[in-house]
């Protein structure tokens, strides 16, 4: 399986569109087995390329923080399960995922034309 978790430094970055950075963690019976980090910049706010890189590194699972609902559509039309609303320090959301602790952090989440905003929370 492998994961996703778009960064801001080394925390999970408050909206995918923007991430300039993403981890990527490949995971065994559990366990990382290999973690890269790859730069994204130069898709800021290109949900059709992100989706599609994230397809093309064959991830399952994106951590994220926030996203526009049409970007969550895109993923998952890609088979790509997001969970939304995390922030914290990346590595630590990813071993809390791993452990089956993982709670996003309740409230709105995404609606460009309700003015809503996604993310929050802490871990």
């Amino acid at each position: 399986m492998k994961i996703a978790i778009p960064l801001f430094q080394n925390r999970v970055s408050p909206r995918f569109e923007f991430a300039p950075a993403l981890l990527v963690a490949t995971v065994r019976d559990n366990q990382v087995v290999e973690k890269k980090q790859l730069d994204i910049s130069a898709y800021e706010y290109d949900p059709f390329h992100r989706s599609s890189l994230l397809r093309k590194l064959e991830v399952d699972v994106l951590i994220c923080g926030g996203l526009e609902d049409f970007t969550v559509r895109l993923l998952n039309g890609k088979n790509v399960a997001v969970i939304p609303s995390i922030s914290g320090d990346a590595n630590e959301a990813l071993q809390r995922y791993l452990q089956g602790s993982l709670s996003p952090f309740p409230g709105p989440c995404c609606g460009r034309g309700k003015r809503k905003r996604c993310g929050g929370g802490s871990l």
